[in-house]
């Protein structure tokens, strides 16, 4: 399908095109302003050597939220720039149709002017960038895996066991939980469960536990006699958990 010109694209559909225009490029924005990352690095300008061993030097800073919110955010610079060198790869068993590949394609254009004109350096050599974005995700995904196969190692966690830790982190980083369309963000919470907690359909447990008033230590033993071992067990940072725990006086 020959790719078209932006403007005569626009000409043709007309606001309803320029409005998904502005919803895309204010998702991106948002997407970028909301998530800080902890680490100073700059994946345009530096190696992966440096990331791996700024995130070494922060580990305490570095919960599951922060992980999961890195391996996103590179996996979505990862695609960009696959798109920028490959342009669009199409199933030829399963083609889509004529207008969700335009779709695709305006979205793709979207992201790629956000990226210049955030990061002009970025097209200098977009190539070296994306190998930078597939190690880094590389090591994120074994830094995570380790993680999960240690606490295994420790005890078999449930799926509550996983949302009252989930929720606890939350609340050391006085986070809400998220939401979407005046509910809980389903899509985002299940990923993070599967990613993180190795558990599917996260979201229903955490709606249960959410329920428990988690300054009350009574409600918390009908989780689990065991709730404060596991909730630091699970914790990336647990020194740093066990002091707000004690700060709120729900232990001693």
């Amino acid at each position: 399908m020959k790719k078209k010109n932006r403007s005569k694209i626009i000409n043709e559909i007309g606001s309803k095109f320029v409005k998904s225009y502005k919803d895309i490029e204010r998702h991106i924005t948002e997407a970028e302003s909301h998530y800080k990352s902890p680490l100073n690095y700059n994946v345009f300008n530096q190696n992966p050597n440096d990331y791996i061993s700024e995130y070494k030097q922060n580990i305490r800073n570095i919960n599951s939220i922060v992980r999961l919110k890195e391996k996103e955010y590179y996996s979505w610079l990862k695609d960009v720039l696959h798109y920028l060198r490959n342009g669009v790869e199409i199933d030829i068993k399963n083609p889509p149709s004529d207008k969700l590949l335009e779709d695709y394609i305006f979205e793709k254009d979207i992201e790629i002017d956000f990226i210049k004109s955030e990061y002009p350096s970025v097209f200098k050599d977009p190539e070296q960038v994306f190998d930078r974005c597939f190690l880094i995700l590389e090591f994120l995904e074994n830094e995570t895996e380790g993680k999960s196969n240690q606490a295994n190692k420790k005890r078999n966690y449930t799926a509550k066991h996983c949302a009252l830790s989930y929720l606890f982190e939350l609340d050391l980083e006085g986070k809400q939980l998220p939401t979407s369309d005046g509910g809980l963000a389903q899509t985002e919470i299940d990923k993070l469960g599967i990613s993180i907690y190795g558990k599917t359909s996260f979201t229903k447990v955490v709606r249960e536990i959410a329920k428990c008033d988690r300054n009350n230590t009574r409600e918390l033993k009908h989780i689990s006699q065991n709730w404060r071992e596991i909730v630091l067990e699970l914790s990336p940072d647990s020194q740093k958990l066990e002091a707000y725990l004690k700060q709120k006086n729900i232990i001693d």
